[in-house]
């Protein structure tokens, strides 16, 4: 069975995006998680609200599961449905496929009980740039990991001083 070259690029396409999810979970939960230490925009949004429904609501969670990854699901959810309105239907399907494989590795790849780094500026740092190595790769994917991405996108869209990484920085900034 010969592949033409659409199905070729969208292979690769996908490829990209789920090596992506792979690469930032590992980051995330190996070297960010660990050290309690938090990530910005949307996923540092929902270890916040992680951080809340274990501490103030009392829900009990194995500290080797990390709920983030299910939380980013949920709140990515009206995200979708503004990609599909605003941009199309296959950015939004593409978007919630890469945001439910995030999602679930997130949840598979348990939290290691000792730490892989222990000091937090080289776990910052090396936690950084493995999940912004992760993040490019979806984005490199033609997908987007949701949040500020799909903000982003969105407001490029309908304005173009906008960019993707000028809300990115205002909605870290507001986190």
């Amino acid at each position: 069975m010969k592949l033409d070259n659409k199905k070729k690029e969208m292979l690769t396409e996908y490829a990209y995006a789920i090596a992506g999810c792979f690469v930032y979970s590992i980051g995330f939960n190996m070297l960010i998680v660990p050290l309690g230490l938090y990530s910005g925009g949307f996923m540092g949004l929902t270890q916040l609200f992680d951080w809340f429904l274990k501490n103030v609501v009392g829900i009990v969670i194995p500290e080797s599961i990390n709920l983030v990854g299910a939380l980013y699901f949920i709140i990515n959810i009206p995200l979708f449905y503004m990609a599909f309105r605003i941009l199309s239907k296959a950015y939004a399907v593409k978007s919630l496929l890469s945001v439910v494989v995030l999602s679930a590795i997130m949840v598979l790849i348990p939290i290691p009980s000792e730490l892989i780094v222990s000091d937090y500026l080289t776990a910052s740092i090396i936690g950084g740039i493995v999940c912004g190595v992760g993040g490019g790769f979806i984005l490199r994917g033609r997908m987007a990991g949701g949040g500020q991405d799909i903000i982003g996108v969105c407001l490029a869209k309908k304005y173009p001083n906008f960019s993707v990484g000028k809300v990115s920085i205002l909605i870290n900034f507001i986190v």
